[in-house]
């Protein structure tokens, strides 16, 4: 991760694909590590798998759930359908910035001047039956690509990158939007330093030491 990102808490970057199975293929063709299959998001129509980045870090692969009929949502604290088919290729669509306390980081983003959303509590069931329980908020009141949400994990659950496969670090996280001074200044407003780039359309890019080397999302 370069400099300018080691004092923020990043807790997951998430990846979305059309089929969970082809994702963690494709994953493991270009990186050398096998994601694990993670669970159910219960009403949400979709499903997951994650790999460790290290450092209390890891990446979600995400996709539509085929038991679940449900039309599946966007990742995170909004409520958008989100059509899974356009993503053929790993597509980073998201992150989270991780809060000790969900609640109290909404009042504090408050005297800060932002209008953040209303805190959700979300939950799923790993494979050999242990329950994740979580809460998240959007911070800016806004459903830009490129703005991270906020997340909590219950004091009973185990955070998801202490039981991910690892092999992998994360080198560099970019964030590219036409409305880079806009993004740039709501993130400083929160008390969190990212680099923030101009660019023709709102974008997430990755970059991660794996075993094959470096390896850029999307490719």
């Amino acid at each position: 991760m370069s400099d300018s990102l080691n004092p923020l808490p990043l807790d997951h970057v998430i990846l979305a694909i059309d089929s969970l199975e082809h994702g963690i293929d494709r994953l493991e063709e270009i990186t050398g590590c096998r994601a694990q299959m993670g669970g159910a998001h219960p009403s949400r129509g979709t499903r997951n798998a994650l790999l460790g980045l290290g450092e209390g870090c890891y990446l979600e692969l995400i996709a539509p759930n085929p038991a679940d009929e449900t039309s599946p949502l966007r990742p995170g604290p909004f409520s958008e359908r989100t059509d899974f088919t356009r993503f053929r290729s790993l597509t980073p669509i998201g992150w989270a910035i991780r809060v000790s306390d969900a609640d109290a980081e909404r009042d504090h983003l408050l005297r800060r001047g932002l209008s953040p959303g209303p805190v959700h509590a979300g939950e799923r069931t790993r494979a050999d039956g242990r329950v994740l329980r979580w809460k998240m908020l959007d911070p800016f009141g806004l459903s830009a690509t490129v703005l991270p949400f906020a997340i909590s994990w219950g004091g009973d659950t185990p955070h998801p990158s202490s039981a991910a496969p690892a092999g992998c670090t994360l080198g560099d996280l970019r964030l590219e939007t036409p409305n880079a001074g806009v993004i740039r200044d709501l993130l400083a407003r929160a008390g969190w330093s990212v680099p923030v780039f101009s660019g023709p359309s709102e974008r997430i890019d990755l970059v991660l030491r794996c075993p094959r080397g470096l390896v850029r999302v999307p490719e």
